[in-house]
């Protein structure tokens, strides 16, 4: 009997022993209406399937302002630990006394970093300090954080200083395995109106691609450079009849933007 009571003791006392740890090791971070950054993003998922959930969210990311950067910086490169899956495993084995008085376990590190560019977008500006992890997370081995990345680097970094060395990482992304993440790439380099001499060589691949959604997203980008994009008109002009509806579209579009012109010739209503 007394040896069973040891034994309890022992494995309650590791537990505490581990909670301690967990909480000792957790970063402090900006808190909003009582709840803490980290449990923003935790909650993010539930709070796109609701009206309004997302913009209540956002809402409470720019209340916390650039006190939320570093956290979300970290955010981008979190990966799960073994502390962090043992807590995982061990918190609904809890007794619901001590379950209710320690922190729930961390988000799964993956979408943590899913999330947090999208958190970072709605800082605007106060999240160019991000731009470096930003980067860093166009090489993550989650597709949807790679794509995520190419969708706010698309927003924060043009007319950067930092624009020139982003658009290069961006280039490189165009090359990756997944079109969405293609997709997203070329995308955001039409956003880089300014360096339209660096970037332009590089989109003409774009509209080669196998991939549909890859071959409009880069008709869109080139639509953003304006006249700019005049020597692509041959290849834009070949797009109205390709096999799919979306590229299509984006053809008449990209030609109506470029040189209305051009595109009246074309038949572009």
């Amino acid at each position: 009997m007394k040896r069973g009571r040891a034994i309890a003791l022992a494995v309650l006392l590791a537990v505490i022993a581990t909670v301690a740890a967990f909480m000792a090791l957790r970063p402090r971070e900006p808190v909003f209406q009582g709840n803490g950054l980290s449990e923003w993003l935790d909650d993010y998922q539930d709070a796109a399937q609701q009206d309004g959930g997302i913009n209540t969210t956002m809402q409470a990311v720019r209340a916390m302002g650039t006190n939320a950067v570093p956290f979300l910086r970290r955010a981008l490169h979190r990966r799960d630990n073994g502390l962090d899956r043992a807590y995982r495993r061990l918190w609904p084995k809890l007794p619901a006394w001590l379950r209710d008085r320690v922190p729930k376990p961390r988000t799964e590190g993956e979408r943590i970093r899913t999330w947090a560019p999208a958190f970072l977008r709605a800082l605007g500006p106060a999240a160019l300090r991000a731009i470096p992890d930003l980067v860093n997370a166009l090489e993550d081995e989650s597709w949807s954080v790679r794509y995520n990345a190419t969708v706010v680097l698309g927003e924060l970094a043009p007319n950067t200083r930092d624009a020139g060395s982003v658009a290069s990482a961006l280039f490189t992304a165009t090359a990756d395995s997944n079109a969405t993440v293609r997709g997203g790439a070329y995308y955001a380099l039409g956003k880089f109106t300014q360096e339209a001499k660096a970037v332009m060589p590089h989109l003409g691949r774009g509209l080669e691609d196998k991939s549909p959604y890859v071959r409009s997203s880069t008709i869109a980008a080139l639509a953003g450079f304006g006249s700019d994009a005049k020597e692509t008109l041959p290849k834009l002009i070949q797009a109205l009849a390709d096999s799919d509806a979306q590229v299509r579209q984006a053809a008449s579009n990209a030609l109506a933007r470029i040189d209305p012109e051009r595109a009246t010739k074309a038949g572009v209503k």
